[in-house]
């Protein structure tokens, strides 16, 4: 039996839940934290003209090792920025090293992409366009809402028409506030007020979209094959989780396991097959009058917190398909 390649960083709960599952069926498992890989690991790749590849990374302590021809699949989950030897004290060094050793694991990745993965890490960059998904979603006939990004104030000029725009991030990130870390959340502003200045649209990359009202959302978390989806009911909680829930402590809402109409889970498994993905967490709107939009896929998105709160499984399935896919 192969071995379950595991690239993470230390702090990650979603993977360490995996492991304590693949560790249960006795399937075998190298974790690789990539921040430690200068410190706590070594990893070597020799191409030899006559011999061919040998590809090994070994922990140090205790000592393991993988090779490529031993490793069955790849679980790809939250790596960390490769931290520079404590050793390593001059700043233009540490840079250099850093630099360098996160862009060997991005080869490394590349080298690894005829194994078996949920999703490559070709694949997730890729994916992380949401034009793209919401193109894939409309193909496979889910419903999607108006979607802006740029700053052409012409092209955006039908969303005038509608009452609210949802205001997005474009790399989900957040901003540095003093010594504060502020993430950014969808906010709701009248179009009106948005896009009657053409001037504040054309001074940003924006990304906008029509406020849908909801009467509440799905998590639906996809594994090979498996729907496991969950009502999140976030009208009814908090105040601040009626536009964003990923603005509250999730444990202030109400979770349930739902099955999916036979329809829905047709076409969901028809935009997998067509992003080329095997796992995925998917987020929809359930509106008042019972359609279901699409809003997007996250090709490598969390989902322990449903484990908890309805127990879904979910960490369950994951290491069933990476431990057959290793055998």
């Amino acid at each position: 039996m192969g071995t379950v390649l595991v690239v993470t960083n230390q702090d990650d709960l979603h993977a360490s839940a995996v492991i304590e599952q693949l560790n249960a069926m006795g399937a075998s498992v190298f974790r690789l934290n990539t921040e430690h890989l200068l410190t706590h690991y070594r990893l070597g790749l020799f191409q030899d003209p006559i011999k061919g590849d040998t590809l090994s990374i070994r922990h140090l302590s205790p000592e393991r090792t993988v090779t490529f021809s031993t490793i069955g699949s790849v679980y790809f989950r939250r790596p960390a920025p490769v931290e520079p030897p404590p050793s390593m004290t001059d700043e233009a060094a540490m840079t250099i090293v850093a630099s360098e050793s996160n862009h060997l694991l991005k080869w490394l990745y590349a080298y690894l992409e005829p194994k078996w993965w949920f999703a490559s890490f070709a694949t997730l960059e890729r994916l992380k366009s949401k034009p793209i998904q919401i193109r894939a979603a409309r193909n496979v006939g889910l419903s999607t809402l108006p979607t802006f990004y740029g700053n052409d104030s012409e092209l955006c000029a039908p969303l005038s028409a509608v009452d609210t725009l949802a205001i997005k991030s474009i790399r989900e990130m957040g901003f540095t506030d003093g010594e504060v870390y502020r993430s950014f959340y969808t906010s709701m502003v009248p179009a009106s007020i948005l896009l009657g200045d053409p001037a504040s649209v054309e001074i940003n990359s924006n990304f906008f979209q029509q406020r849908s009202e909801k009467a509440y959302e799905l998590r639906i978390t996809y594994v090979n094959g498996r729907i496991i989806a969950v009502k999140i009911d976030s009208q009814n909680g908090p105040k601040a989780a009626k536009e964003d829930w990923r603005t509250v402590d999730w444990k202030e809402l109400d979770y349930e396991l739902v099955q999916l109409d036979s329809t829905l889970q047709d076409r969901i498994h028809a935009l997998m097959r067509s992003l080329g993905l095997r796992f995925g967490a998917l987020d929809f709107i359930v509106t008042p009058d019972g359609r279901t939009l699409f809003l997007e896929v996250n090709a490598n998105g969390q989902w322990l917190w449903l484990d908890e709160m309805t127990d879904a499984g979910i960490a369950r399935a994951i290491a069933e398909e990476l431990a057959a896919a290793a055998s």
